[in-house]
């Protein structure tokens, strides 16, 4: 898989300019997730993931010309990287910003396909690890004690995303234990690692917002979430 090599998932991301994705589709609203598996509020995010992140992740498309280059992609080698417009639904914008994440791909020298694949042939395929090109945008909860297992470990359920070895014994070891102190440990070292290794290519944290008519509804305690997704 083109994915294996920290080079072009680095590169893929870097191509994305957040800023406009964010004001085009989502009116400023969407908060940057510098660490896809842990929001800044939580007591273990590195600040440095924050600090860095615009060498690191940032919006440069000549730096991501140059990483796709190194990985031995070029214009008579393009990059072929699969788009799957079946997953993110629940996000009404789910499909524009995958369109337009394809044209900042294909800004960089990406052959970007647009596929909208079967549930009932991408379920089995998926878990059964015949992707080795796809990307889909995906929801999560960003829960730190499963978000490794689920999306980018050999555990199961497999085949949501990158499983690297690096982080597969730490991501076991994680679930073994409950005391805390050592799971906090195991926590941030997963977040210096998957950072450095570029595992996702994180875009943003939506807020829910609510409206309602106050002369129909008088109040409302909402709980902050929204129906399928997180």
């Amino acid at each position: 898989s083109p994915f294996l090599d920290v080079r072009v998932r680095r590169a893929l991301s870097k191509a994305i300019n957040r800023d406009e994705l964010n004001d085009g589709l989502f009116g400023g609203d969407g908060q940057t997730m510098f660490m896809n598996h842990m929001f800044p509020n939580n007591p273990l995010f590195n600040p440095d993931w924050e600090r860095n992140f615009p060498e690191e992740y940032g919006y440069d498309p000549a730096a991501a010309t140059t990483l796709l280059a190194e990985a031995g992609y070029n214009s008579s080698n393009p990059l072929e990287v699969n788009i799957d417009f079946n997953r993110g639904r629940p996000l009404p914008q789910a499909a524009d910003v995958l369109e337009v994440i394809g044209g900042y791909w294909r800004d960089v020298g990406v052959k970007a396909n647009f596929l909208d694949l079967d549930p009932a042939a991408l379920n089995p395929a998926v878990a059964g690890l015949k992707y080795k090109d796809h990307v889909q945008l995906r929801e999560a909860p960003n829960n730190p004690l499963q978000s490794w297992r689920v999306w980018n470990s050999n555990l199961v359920p497999r085949g949501n995303g990158i499983e690297l070895p690096e982080i597969n014994t730490l991501v076991g070891n994680l679930l073994k234990t409950m005391d805390v102190d050592v799971q906090n440990q195991m926590l941030r070292e997963l977040g210096d690692i998957t950072y450095s290794l570029h595992m996702t290519i994180p875009l943003y944290w939506v807020p829910p917002e609510v409206l309602f008519n106050p002369k129909v509804i008088s109040s409302y305690n909402f709980p902050g979430n929204t129906p399928g997704a997180y």
